[in-house]
């Protein structure tokens, strides 16, 4: 960045200041409270837009920024490109065109010398990152992260992380080691421990596999043998059951065999009976004329009624053997039939209901006593059939079925006692799955803690990182070795740990003043050449000793020289201006907040 003119009107303890950059650099000099430190702080307003000038952080205070007295304040840098614009208004208002031309992230760094050395480590790697260019190539990280010992399937779920920086795949990387943690503690209800997870086992209970093998086929034989016993007792509780149903019928069976006599003679009444009034229902109909009238008997009654007058003997006579015969056989069909040519009797018709239903009483008696009479035949023959039976079986005694029932309560005594030994083989076979699975699972977590762990310490920054920054840091520090030759310094490094050192070990922040001066300086130069900007700002150069400003003053004489450098502006606070300064300087004399002709300054 090449300065060629500087504007300054009310800004700070500046009234006016109106400078041109012939050289490569301008050195600004005066007494305490010239308005040096208010040229450098109006320039980096205007260069970076940063308005933190002598403590200002918030807009209520900006219009502390403008010149006592004055209305406004107004900076104007002009620079190879353009110009640069930024004014401050007594209300708070600033108008500040310093983002059109894209200020440069490291301008703060090369107008403050010591922000580099206030960073800390993280904000110091990043910037050295950005300064060195140290890009993520994303196939470059990932053969690191493989060659680091980092299984390949964690290297593919880190790659797209990748894109978004190194702190976004470590950070994943590291929740992805937390989560295993947490899921081996799970696991095992332990605390993590790396050295204890390496050899952690659940503790397995005593387990024979072999033990269950006779014990199935003792239970396999025993479900045959007590099946069979169970039918042994079923069959002989059956048998019993069954007797005891057969003995349980024969007093009910003997009991009827015993009414067969009555029964039998009461039937036979009843037969006798019921013939008695078939016959005498029969002839009363015949007589009430409802007899029945066709058939060859009836023609042969009609028949011998008619002609037994014709061959009746003389009433003085014995009749004939035949006209006997021929009058029973007459008298005999009219008992049953009636007269042979009766019409109807009237009283005959009467009675006829009346004998019907003692005749039909009587018929139902006779089915009612053959029935009785069967059953008690087919009781007869059962009961003999039952005795016969109980007789000629053995019947199972008390003894052989106690004996059959001991049988199965032992078989299935033992059966229990075997089945509960398979069950606490089965639950020791379970538990030890259980500790062998825990175990197993255990160290699938904890190889994914080592596994995400070693992939997170690789995208720390300390890891691929730092690596990949130091391959890139060899110019900087050469850098910061090259001003120290040339400024005849000690040489400051920067470490691994971003640290920042003499090259004897001595840390910065154990420097003195002046020390620190020097490293500040070589640091801002170091990223002012590599970052590009060419552009550099040091104040206080008052702060050193009379050889360490002749050492500064050819130092940045030699920057000047070899063109390393666009624009220098130095400030310090001195009686009078260094005499014979170098061809690159431009010397300006700075008196009551105005650049002074260089006479006064003599």
């Amino acid at each position: 960045m090449k300065l060629t003119r500087i504007e300054i009107k009310n800004v700070l303890g500046i009234a006016t200041a109106d400078v041109e950059l012939p050289t490569p650099v301008a050195f600004f000099a005066g007494y305490n409270g010239s308005g040096k430190t208010s040229i450098a702080e109006a320039v980096r307003m205007a260069l970076g837009g940063e308005l933190v000038a002598r403590g200002v952080k918030t807009k209520k205070e900006l219009p502390t920024l403008v010149h006592e007295g004055a209305k406004t304040g107004q900076v104007e840098v002009h620079h190879a490109s353009g110009l640069v614009t930024f004014a401050l208004f007594p209300s708070g208002k600033v108008f500040d065109d310093a983002a059109a031309y894209a200020p440069s992230q490291f301008l703060p760094f090369v107008c403050e010398p010591h922000r580099f050395a206030a960073l800390d480590d993280k904000e110091r790697r990043t910037l050295l990152n950005a300064v060195m260019k140290v890009k993520v190539d994303r196939k470059n990280v990932l053969e690191r992260l493989i060659a680091r010992g980092v299984a390949k399937d964690r290297v593919e779920r880190v790659g797209p992380l990748l894109l978004s920086g190194f702190e976004s795949a470590h950070k994943e990387a590291a929740r992805k080691a937390t989560e295993a943690k947490a899921d081996w503690r799970a696991v095992t209800s332990e605390t993590y421990g790396s050295e204890k997870a390496k050899t952690w086992a659940a503790v397995t209970p005593p387990y024979d596999p072999a033990a269950a093998e006779p014990l199935r086929a003792e239970l396999e034989q025993l479900e045959k043998d007590l099946d069979a016993a169970q039918q042994t007792v079923g069959a002989l509780q059956a048998e019993e059951k069954q007797r005891a149903e057969l003995r349980a019928k024969l007093p009910a069976l003997a009991a009827k065999v015993e009414r067969y006599q009555r029964a039998d003679n009461k039937l036979s009444l009843d037969r006798a009976g019921l013939a008695e009034w078939d016959q005498k229902l029969a002839a009363t109909k015949a007589e009430a004329g409802q007899g029945k009238r066709v058939g060859l008997i009836h023609d042969l009654a009609a028949a011998v009624a008619y002609l037994l007058p014709f061959g009746q003997t003389p009433t003085d006579k014995e009749p004939t053997a035949q006209e006997c015969d021929a009058e029973a056989a007459l008298n005999a069909y009219e008992r049953e039939y009636g007269r042979v040519g009766a019409s109807g009797n009237a009283e005959a018709a009467a009675r006829l209901p009346e004998y019907q239903r003692s005749r039909d009483t009587m018929a139902n008696a006779v089915a009612a006593g053959e029935r009785d009479l069967a059953e008690i035949q087919q009781a007869q023959t059962e009961h003999e059939a039952i005795t016969k039976r109980l007789a000629d079986e053995v019947a199972p005694d008390d003894a052989t079925l106690a004996a059959a029932a001991d049988r199965v309560a032992k078989l299935k005594a033992r059966r229990a006692e075997i089945v509960a030994k398979l069950d606490a083989l089965k639950s020791q076979r379970l538990a030890a799955d259980s500790a062998a699975k825990k175990t197993k699972d255990a160290a699938e977590h904890h190889a994914d803690v080592v596994a995400w762990d070693l992939c997170a310490a690789a995208l720390a920054p300390d890891g691929i990182p730092s690596e990949l920054l130091l391959e890139a840091i060899g110019p900087f520090n050469a850098r910061l070795k090259q001003s120290a030759d040339d400024a005849e310094w000690p040489a400051i490094v920067i470490g691994p740990d971003m640290q920042i050192r003499r090259v004897d070990g001595r840390p910065y922040q154990l420097l003195s003043e002046a020390e620190r001066w020097r490293a500040d300086a070589m640091l801002a130069e170091a990223i002012s050449s590599l970052s590009g900007l060419r552009f550099l700002m040091l104040d206080r150069y008052d702060v050193l000793d009379p050889k360490g400003r002749a050492d500064a003053l050819a130092w940045v004489d030699v920057l000047a020289r070899e063109g390393e450098i666009d624009t220098v502006l130095m400030f310090g606070t001195l009686k009078e201006l260094p005499g014979h300064l170098p061809e690159t300087f431009t010397p300006h004399w700075v008196q009551h907040g105005e650049i002074a002709e260089l006479a006064e300054a003599a």
